[in-house]
C-alpha cells in the first residue's frame, strides 16, 4: 500500500468533516453548503451511521421535478438522498483516485466502520498533489544540506567508513564493510547516521539539540522513500 487515505484525511491543515442527520430540512443542508462553500454533504442516521449524501444537483433536480405549492426547503434530506461512494481510510489513494476519473463521482466519502470519517473530491486531490510536489522540493534542498554536512564532517574515506560503522554496524558477509554504503543511504538514514552517539560531536554545533533537530525532519520523512536495502528488506 502506497499511501493510505486515513494518511489524507488526517492532515492537520484539513478541516473536520461536516455531515447532516437524514432528519434535517434540505434548507438546512443548503445552509451548511453554502457558509462553507461544499457542493455535497455526507448524510447520517442518528447513531451518526453514513446513509448517503446530498448534493446541490440532487436538489436542484428535486427541485424542477416538484409538485407546484410544496416547498422543497421544508423537506427533509431524505428526499434528495443520494447513494454515496466510499472507500474504507486503510485504502490507497490512487484507488480514489480512479473512482474519481468517473464522470458520476463527484465525491468519495472515507469511511471507519459504516461512519464517515473524511470525504474527498477533485480538488481535495489537486490541493494534496501540489502540497506534495512543494514538499519534495524542500524535502531535495534539505536532504541536499544534510549531505554537504556529512561529507564535511566525514571528508576521506577512512572517517567515513567508521561512522557508517558507528551507525549501521558491519555487514554480516563482510565485517570490513558497513551494513549500508554512504551511496545507498535514506533520508532516514541520514538522520540515523548525524544522530549516532559517536557521531553527534561532530554535528552538534550545527543541528543542537539533538531532540528539536530529529522533531524537524520527521515531516520531510513523509516525502521520502526508503533505501535500495530497505526496499528490498520490505
Amino acid at each position: 500500500m502506497l499511501f493510505p487515505l486515513e494518511r489524507l484525511i488526517d492532515r492537520p491543515e484539513k478541516p473536520d468533516l461536516l455531515s447532516i442527520q437524514q432528519n434535517a430540512m434540505i434548507m438546512d443542508a443548503l445552509r451548511c453548503m453554502i457558509e462553507n462553500e461544499f457542493t455535497q454533504l455526507p448524510v447520517v442516521d442518528e447513531q451518526g451511521n453514513l446513509v448517503g449524501i446530498v448534493t446541490e444537483q440532487r436538489i436542484m433536480r428535486m427541485y424542477y421535478h416538484l409538485v407546484e405549492g410544496v416547498s422543497l426547503l421544508n423537506l427533509p434530506v431524505d428526499h434528495c438522498l443520494a447513494p454515496a461512494v466510499t472507500l474504507p481510510s486503510d485504502r490507497d489513494l490512487f484507488e480514489a483516485l480512479n473512482r474519481l476519473k468517473n464522470k458520476d463521482v463527484f465525491a468519495i466519502i472515507v469511511t471507519e466502520g459504516n461512519k464517515p470519517r473524511g470525504i474527498l473530491t477533485d480538488y481535495d486531490m489537486t490541493q494534496f498533489f501540489r502540497d506534495l510536489s512543494e514538499g519534495l522540493i524542500l524535502v531535495e534542498d534539505i536532504e541536499v544540506t544534510l549531505r554537504q554536512h556529512i561529507e564535511k564532517a566525514f571528508p576521506d574515506e577512512h572517517a567515513m567508513l567508521a561512522a557508517l560503522m558507528s551507525a549501521f554496524k558491519y555487514d554480516r558477509r563482510d565485517q570490513s564493510k558497513p551494513a549500508k554504503s554512504y551511496n545507498e543511504l535514506s533520508f532516514y538514514d541520514y538522520i540515523q547516521l548525524i544522530t549516532n552517539e559517536r557521531n553527534w560531536p561532530k554535528f552538534k554545533g550545527i543541528f543542537e539539540p539533538m531532540d528539536v533537530f530529529v522533531r524537524l525532519m520527521e515531516p520531510c520523512l513523509l516525502y521520502t522513500s526508503p533505501s535500495p536495502r530497505d526496499r528490498q528488506k520490505s
